[in-house]
Order: structure tokens, then sequence, then C-alpha cells
């Protein structure tokens, strides 16, 4: 707790704003998390295609 509060001080923030970039962080990891996911999920089709084809 004290690191956030000594970051805050630091880059002149208000709660909310501190607040605010966080959320926002969190958003956007799960967007990257959600993408990886499908990407994976992806290919795992296709693998799986592949090797239906192969027989």
């Amino acid at each position: 707790m004290n690191k956030i509060k000594e970051i805050r001080k630091q880059l002149n923030l208000s709660q909310i704003d501190l607040a605010i970039i966080l959320k926002t962080t969190n958003q956007a990891l799960l967007m990257q998390y959600q993408i990886k996911k499908e990407v994976l999920e992806a290919e795992e089709k296709i693998l799986i295609e592949r090797l239906k084809k192969l027989g």
C-alpha cells in the first residue's frame, strides 16, 4: 500500500486519477488475455483439422 502512495506522490496523482489508470490497465490486460485465448483456440482448431486430414 505504501508503494501505491509513493507512486501517487511522485506522479502527483489524485486517488481518482490513479483508480482510472488502474482500471484502464486492468481492462487492457483482460483484453490481451482474451485475444491470446482466442488465438490459442483458433490454433487448436487448425491443428485438429490438420490431424483429421492426416488420418
